[in-house]
Order: C-alpha cells, then sequence, then structure tokens
C-alpha cells in the first residue's frame, strides 16, 4: 500500500482573492451596490443582531453565532479592493500578504495524511493562490489541481512551477476529487452557502472536505472584541463559530462533520505549545479546522 502522504506544520493563516468570482457573492444582496441583509449566510435564519453603537461593523446571528460584516462591499468595490492588493507586481515579490508560509501548509498536508490522504488521491484546492499547497502535496504523491481567481496568482504558479489553474470553481468538473481543501477562504465570500454547496458537487462520493477559518469564538476573539485582527481586516465578511461552520456544512450536504480539536500547533517553547493545545482543548483557538464528507448517496 503506498504510504500516508506526512508533513510537519508551521504557522498559520492563509487569505485567498476568490471571493471576487461571481459564485462568491451574495444572491440577497444587489451585486452593484452592495450593502446589508437581515438574513445570516452561515445558518441563513433570519437573526442577525446589530452590533453596539452607529459604526459597528460587524452584526452577531444570534442563532449560530457568526459574525456578519454589516455592509458588505458590492461586487466592484470587491474588485477594485484584491486589485490594489494583488497587483501582478505584488505576487511576483510574495507581498500580497495573501499567501500562507510554507510551515502552515506542510501542517496541513499531515492533517490531510492523517485522514487518510494517498499517493495517487485527486485533491482540489480552492484558492489555490501561486501554488504552495498545490507544489507540497504533489511533491508527497497526491495529484493536485487548484482553483484561483486572481489571474495575477494564475500567472505567477504558471510561471513559477507550469500550473495551470481553474479560474472558477463552475469550471471543476463534478464528481472529480478525493479531497477538497479550502484553507482561509470562507471568511472571504460573501454567499458562502453556495460555494460550500459547489464544493461538495466537485467530491466524488465519499469524499473528504478539509476547512480552515478564523475562529469568531476564540480567546483573542472574546478578548479583544472589535479590534481582533482578523475582525478589523475588511477583506473578511463572515467570521464563523465552530456551530456556524457545522450548520453551513449541514445546509450544503456535507455529513460526517468534525472539528479537528488537536492539529499540530508548529514550532515554538514547550510553554507555547502547551497553552494552543489547552485552548484546542476548550475550542478557543484562534483557527477552527473542519473535515466533512459528501455523503455515499
Amino acid at each position: 500500500m503506498p504510504g500516508v502522504v506526512n508533513a510537519r506544520r508551521i504557522g498559520s493563516d492563509l487569505r485567498c482573492w476568490n471571493l471576487v468570482s461571481a459564485n462568491a457573492m451574495s444572491r440577497e444582496r444587489e451585486p452593484s451596490t452592495g450593502g446589508a441583509s437581515s438574513t445570516c449566510p452561515a445558518c441563513g435564519s433570519q437573526s442577525l443582531r446589530s452590533g453596539d453603537g452607529k459604526a459597528a461593523r460587524f452584526q452577531r446571528c444570534k442563532r449560530c453565532g457568526a459574525l456578519v460584516r454589516s455592509r458588505i462591499p458590492s461586487a466592484d468595490e470587491l474588485t477594485t479592493m484584491y486589485a490594489r492588493a494583488y497587483s501582478g507586481a505584488a505576487v511576483s515579490s510574495d507581498r500580497t500578504g495573501f499567501e500562507s508560509d510554507r510551515g502552515m501548509l506542510l501542517g496541513i498536508a499531515e492533517l490531510l495524511g492523517r485522514r487518510g490522504l494517498r499517493p495517487g488521491y485527486r485533491v482540489l484546492d480552492y484558492g489555490a493562490g501561486t501554488g504552495r499547497l498545490v507544489t507540497i502535496l504533489r511533491q508527497l504523491g497526491a495529484a493536485v489541481d487548484g482553483v484561483e481567481a486572481a489571474e495575477p496568482a494564475r500567472l505567477e504558479a504558471r510561471r513559477r512551477y507550469g500550473f495551470e489553474f481553474y479560474p472558477e470553481l463552475a469550471a471543476v468538473p463534478t464528481a472529480s476529487y478525493d479531497f477538497v481543501v479550502c484553507v482561509e477562504v470562507i471568511e472571504h465570500l460573501a454567499d458562502p452557502h453556495t460555494v460550500l454547496r459547489d464544493l461538495r458537487r466537485v467530491l466524488k462520493l465519499g469524499g473528504y472536505f478539509f476547512l480552515t477559518t478564523p475562529n469568531a469564538w476564540g480567546l483573542t476573539a472574546r478578548v479583544y472584541g472589535a479590534r481582533w485582527r482578523e475582525a478589523a481586516n475588511p477583506f473578511h465578511l463572515v467570521l464563523f463559530t465552530d456551530a456556524a461552520l457545522r450548520i453551513a456544512l449541514g445546509r450544503a450536504g456535507f455529513s460526517e462533520i468534525e472539528c479537528v480539536r488537536f492539529s499540530p500547533v508548529g514550532q515554538g517553547s514547550q510553554p507555547r505549545k502547551a497553552l494552543h493545545r489547552v485552548l484546542q482543548l476548550f475550542q478557543l483557538y484562534g483557527g477552527i479546522r473542519i473535515i466533512a464528507r459528501r455523503p455515499n448517496a
């Protein structure tokens, strides 16, 4: 039997540009104007509660705890925002701030290996950037493709590695992949429900979906509130709790939804690693890792 894909984890935090694609924009808002919605993008309930003060950036869903940006930028505004941050020059010099470090990606490879990823399995990286994770997983024997909406990133992936990524999820064939990976992407999407359903579509029956995102119920989120780094990031539109993600994945048709409680904690002192383990134990860690499956029937 082929060996299990294995690697080590260091670091955290990946962001991507995919939300400017058409299927990332909310169907409940006029695409050209943006605005607010009374419907929670995570759980679908009419339970959004306004934040404190007129300048509050987010509304909290009373049902699932998700934080939803009070005003979602329009499609045109998002395109302009990302074009400025993701210029060709910034991509080629690795100065976008949207790419994760190699250590985090090695950790993701380790987690996927623990969950059964084998050499030869087909993997789709949704929000592939310039191809760092694709490169690591290919080196470990997996057959990996990517989806990346940002043209400068796709061109850089082609220049560096010879990769040809899909420009949009709609172009990906149905039931084609054993694993789909979505790392620090879902918080950028105005309509995560539509994207999650489409990601389930491209999985083979029984295939695995792996997702990471900042934890809106984590310790740093609770301590810093509106000053929390992830909430201050203007590119983050929906910030999830574990409960919100479970509901969102269930609505999109996934099953066997499981929070990966003890993910690798990377480098650092032993006290720091111990602290991270304690935070993971009580679901107060800064990020959420969830794995789910497309049902066999």
